[in-house]
């Protein structure tokens, strides 16, 4: 029986945690679950298994664990379960071991042994002769040789993700090439009315991740295992120390990352991203932020929740303002957790949104203005932003 935590967001690539021993779960960085949510305790709880049992146990929190909104000291989980620490509810969810395709376990990371320290292949661990096979075949990779592929492949990683699951999100900051040894992934993007647009889909013994590498910036569009998928990682280092040894990896790149990006952006013009405009609207609205828990950021940022309102919105992005100079410091490009209240909705609009600038207002003196991008945000919640924008009758159309 294997046991899952997955988080209750909502959103798009919503996270799994896998409850193999022991979990704990709080709003200090070192948690296995590392949430930012004021009402969550530094160490709030922890998951863990006695006897095969998965058992809750609290912390002593401030505000309290819950079990199906019952307050626990320590319980016993069954599937289903809603568990609550502070305002922040995960499921838990329980299912029967399965043999499947990929004979690895599900959540598994994998750190290749060093297969320099060796010449005969049949004592090579499998997954690591599998690796290097593989890798071979790929054009760009195939000029390197033996000891070339084996220099690449000592850092690898073998991480499995379950179809439907996220790999790289709009926006993020990749630091990794993925070849794919079993499964296939879809990359997409979405248009101005919220819809997804499919660029490519890629099986195995092909690679992605190339576009951060060639032009060091946050990736363009979603990637996602569109069946479950066994994925190598390799470590940009890694390639540019190959690259400074067979310097025409980086021109095979390239070429690919070329080709790659002529192809989406035909398939964007022909979805209409050209042409569709996507109007914005100057509304006031409250909306809380913080930094989400993948991105890259200072110390000073994590578990801290700002307070703003929004200038403009269209269903595509908002652009906010906020009184905290500390703002100028985030990275663009980083992505952004949001509560967006709208009047006459019970309930905030919650979603991801990518930082695409940072301004600093001259008129007012410590006003910021940060212009955000829909990312991830759930077809519900579309589709009330999109009603309370195209009916109310207090919206005023802007130039966009």
């Amino acid at each position: 029986m294997k046991s899952y935590l997955i988080s209750q967001e909502g959103l798009r690539g919503e996270r799994v945690f896998p409850v193999e021993s022991r979990v704990t779960i709080g709003r200090a960085p070192e948690n296995d679950i590392h949430l930012t949510e004021p009402s969550v305790s530094r160490q709030h709880a922890v998951v863990y298994l006695s006897e095969g049992k998965p058992i809750v146990e609290d912390l002593e929190s401030s505000n309290g664990t819950f079990v199906n909104e019952e307050q626990v000291k320590k319980a016993v989980l069954k599937s289903g379960d809603a568990l609550r620490v502070g305002k922040v509810t995960l499921r838990f969810l329980q299912e029967e071991v399965v043999k499947k395709q990929i004979d690895i376990k599900d959540t598994q990371v994998f750190e290749l042994t060093d297969i320099a320290s060796t010449s005969d292949e049949e004592t090579l661990p499998l997954r690591s002769r599998r690796v290097v096979g593989t890798i071979s075949k790929i054009p760009v990779f195939s000029s390197l040789g033996e000891e070339g592929l084996e220099q690449l492949c000592k850092g690898a990683r073998l991480v499995v993700f379950d179809k439907g699951k996220t790999i790289i999100r709009h926006g993020d900051w990749a630091n990794c090439l993925f070849v794919i040894l079993d499964g296939k992934v879809r990359i997409f993007t979405y248009d101005h009315q919220g819809k997804d647009v499919t660029l490519r889909f890629l099986s195995e013994n092909h690679f992605f991740g190339e576009s951060s590498f060639i032009t060091g910036r946050p990736s363009t569009a979603l990637v996602q295992a569109a069946e479950e998928t066994l994925l190598c990682k390799l470590d940009f280092e890694a390639i540019r120390g190959i690259i400074q040894e067979f310097p025409i990896v980086k021109g095979i790149l390239e070429q690919y990352h070329r080709e790659r990006d002529k192809e989406a952006q035909g398939k964007k013009k022909a979805a209409g991203f050209e042409q569709r405009g996507h109007p914005r609207y100057e509304l006031r609205f409250a909306v809380n932020f913080s930094i989400s828990p993948g991105s890259i950021v200072s110390a000073r940022f994590q578990g801290k929740t700002f307070k703003a309102v929004s200038s403009d919105i269209s269903n595509a992005g908002v652009r906010i303002k906020a009184k905290d100079r500390i703002l100028l410091d985030l990275p663009v490009g980083c992505d952004l957790r949001l509560e967006i209240t709208f009047p006459k909705l019970s309930e905030p609009i919650r979603c991801i949104g990518t930082l695409r600038h940072i301004i600093e207002a001259k008129e007012v003196k410590g006003t910021i203005y940060l212009g955000i991008e829909f990312s991830e945000i759930l077809a519900e919640d579309r589709k009330k932003l999109e009603h309370f924008l195209y009916t109310s009758p207090t919206t005023r159309i802007k130039n966009s």
